[in-house]
C-alpha cells in the first residue's frame, strides 16, 4: 500500500469501506467514523465483526444496508462530532 494513499485515508473525516480491507485498517486504527454498506457483497459485511475481534479501540462503525440511510446517518454523526468539537 502507498502511503499517499494511508495519508489520504488519515486525513479524511470520515471512510465509506468499499472493497479493501487496507482502507477499513487505516480508517479504524486513525479511529475515523466508518460507512459499512452492508449486504453489498465481497468482505464488507464481514468489517464490523472484524474490528470487535480485534479487541483493539478504533474508529465508529455505522453500517446499513440502504445506501441513503447511511449516508444520513453518517452526516448526522459527523455534525455532532463538529458540533462538540
Amino acid at each position: 500500500m502507498s502511503s499517499w494513499f494511508a495519508a489520504l485515508t488519515r486525513s479524511s473525516s470520515s471512510v465509506a469501506a468499499s472493497e479493501t480491507v487496507n482502507e477499513f485498517t487505516i480508517a479504524y486504527q486513525s479511529f475515523k467514523l466508518i460507512g459499512v454498506l452492508t449486504g453489498s457483497g465481497g468482505t464488507v459485511d464481514l468489517l464490523p465483526e472484524l474490528a470487535a475481534k480485534s479487541n483493539k479501540p478504533g474508529g465508529q462503525i455505522i453500517s446499513h444496508s440502504d445506501p441513503a440511510r447511511l449516508v444520513r446517518d453518517l452526516l448526522k454523526q459527523l455534525e455532532n462530532q463538529t458540533t462538540k468539537q
